[in-house]
């Protein structure tokens, strides 16, 4: 299984027209561009300035584009490297702090 290091930043542009947008990444560097494909929740269109977790890849002509784009929501744990168990570990805890 390969692990990638999870990013996060913030939406800063999103054309619903043409099914693209711009992310800011938190600890700076060049803004990264997604389709609405790359987005985990693709019902609905994403939330200007609203924080989001993503992974990067490199495109043929040498730059990166943001993928597996998924909003970050208040209390959510947000650092460590996402592996494919993260998302389904991370609902099992939530689930548990409701409870007790």
């Amino acid at each position: 299984m390969e692990t990638a290091m999870v990013l996060f930043g913030n939406i800063t542009s999103y054309d619903s027209v043409k099914g693209v947008g711009v992310i800011s990444p938190e600890k700076g560097g060049e803004d990264l561009a997604f389709k609405k494909g790359d987005l985990q929740q693709q019902a609905r269109d994403p939330e200007l300035e609203q924080r989001y977790r993503y992974e990067t890849v490199h495109l043929d002509v040498g730059r990166m584009r943001a993928v597996n784009l998924r909003q970050v929501y208040q209390g959510q744990v947000s650092q460590g490297p996402a592996t494919a168990g993260s998302h389904e570990n991370l609902v099992r805890d939530q689930a548990r702090q409701q409870k007790g």
